[in-house]
């Protein structure tokens, strides 16, 4: 059994959290009723993909194989935002905050990937990531009704 070191594991993470976002903004793009965050959504959605696979090669570069995602969690995280919208009264507000959080862990990972010992590549990988992060939170705020 191969042990991952401390870069291997960061990298996984951010992989992790990236596919996540697929999966949710893809989600959050059907539910949501406003056309124009549902075109956001997608493109979010298309970006956290192009990144994650992306990754998942500099991953495989560190010896290392790619994590899958998993559907079981994933479905749960749904089941929990559609109560959550339910609950909220307010299905735009609790997309965009959901979506504001996950950008925010996804930054929080990606800034702990960087202080790894990893490739100068998956460096310059993971700084357009913590870039696009910070984009994507100002983005979705601009979509919150004031």
């Amino acid at each position: 059994m191969m042990m991952r070191d401390e870069a291997q594991m960061a990298l996984q993470e951010v992989e992790k959290l990236s596919l996540g976002g697929v999966h949710r903004y893809t989600a959050a793009a059907k539910r949501v009723e406003d056309k124009e965050l549902a075109v956001l959504f997608d493109e979010l959605a298309a970006e956290r993909q192009r990144q994650a696979e992306e990754l998942a090669d500099h991953i495989r570069a560190t010896g290392d194989l790619p994590c899958s995602p998993d559907p079981d969690r994933e479905d749960m995280h749904e089941l929990f935002s559609s109560l959550r919208s339910l609950l909220t009264g307010d299905q735009r507000i609790s997309l965009i905050d959901e979506c504001i959080a996950d950008e925010a862990r996804l930054e929080e990972a990606v800034s702990a990937a960087l202080k790894c010992d990893a490739s100068d590549a998956a460096l310059s990988l993971l700084s357009s990531m913590r870039l696009s992060a910070e984009r994507a939170k100002r983005q979705l705020e601009e979509h919150r009704p004031a």
